[in-house]
């Protein structure tokens, strides 16, 4: 869906609602109608890829949306390090002195 289009679905209520999505590149707008979800597209074809989600944002509100979605997939979660167990260490525990 080219950007003139959502502008003009936008202003006769036709766009149920906006999703920005994070993608590789940076962040693309998906428009939801009543015919299903569309990517905003590029004039000579391919998806609309924003660098920063305030630039997807600005489109958003100037088509006159209040809200927006914004979607990015969850982290990776690291595994978590457990300090070695007491069989395993190098050195030997320090003995305490006796005074």
């Amino acid at each position: 869906m080219l950007e003139s289009v959502f502008r003009g679905l936008s202003t006769y209520g036709a766009v149920m609602s906006v999703t920005i999505i994070e993608t590789d590149g940076g962040y693309a707008v998906s428009v939801q109608t009543q015919n299903g979800a569309h990517l905003l597209a590029l004039y000579r074809g391919g998806v609309r890829v924003f660098k920063t989600v305030d630039a997807a944002v600005s489109l958003v509100r100037s088509c006159g949306f209040t809200s927006v979605q914004v979607s990015w997939p969850a982290p990776v979660p690291e595994p978590v390090k457990m300090p070695p167990s007491p069989a395993n260490r190098r050195t030997p525990p320090k003995k305490k002195r006796r005074k």
